[in-house]
């Protein structure tokens, strides 16, 4: 299998730990995303969309982060995928949850605070563009630290997948200025899981 991506990205570091944790073989294809790599028919063929990451395993070929990670979760018998239907239904609630609205409401503070100024050296962050993202980044974390009031894991008592989806956006806390002062729980939850062996293979991309 081939993971088409830029190692270092929230969405590519599901997929690598994972691989990594269970020991299946994933060739990591480094993509060179402002040389337009992500643009030429040759991706194009493999992700119409023109983003990362994408995996092809021989003549299949998947996009969406949380689909590929699924996918290589699979490929060896774990514990971070549930057998109960419930509990799976659990699990793809969250995995939705975080593409649909936890990454887009931090990705503002990623852009603003590191890659603007740090990757692309474009200055200092705009606050009028940080404050009117923070009250959806408050909107959505206010459920992650809801939940984890009560709660060690996502999903059960475990890691599963969906603590696999989230934690690579929430690691970025402090990197990208992260409002966390009121969210203790989920930082307990976040350093908790930078204690596996998962986070380190994630790390190690």
């Amino acid at each position: 299998m081939k993971l088409y991506c830029v190692a270092a990205s929230p969405n590519a570091r599901k997929t690598i730990a994972i691989a990594k944790e269970l020991g299946v073989p994933l060739e990591i294809v480094a993509l060179n995303v402002p040389a337009g790599d992500t643009k030429t028919p040759q991706y194009l063929a493999i992700n119409p969309n023109g983003k990362f990451p994408a995996l092809t395993d021989g003549d299949f070929a998947l996009w969406e982060s949380n689909a590929i990670m699924k996918y290589v979760a699979s490929k060896k018998p774990n514990n971070l995928w549930p057998s109960d239907a419930r509990m799976q239904a659990d699990v793809d609630r969250w995995l939705f949850w975080e593409s649909a609205h936890l990454t887009p409401a931090c990705n503002p503070l990623i852009f603003e605070n590191f890659v603007k100024a740090v990757i692309f050296n474009r200055g200092p962050a705009d606050p009028d563009v940080l404050a009117k993202a923070e009250p959806t980044f408050h909107q959505y974390v206010q459920v992650l630290e809801h939940h984890f009031a009560k709660h060690d894991y996502l999903v059960g008592n475990s890691l599963t997948l969906a603590d696999l989806a989230v934690f690579p956006v929430m690691d970025y806390a402090e990197m990208c200025k992260y409002p966390m002062a009121n969210y203790p729980s989920t930082m307990r939850w976040l350093n908790r899981v930078r204690q596996t062996s998962l986070y380190a293979n994630s790390k190690a991309a």
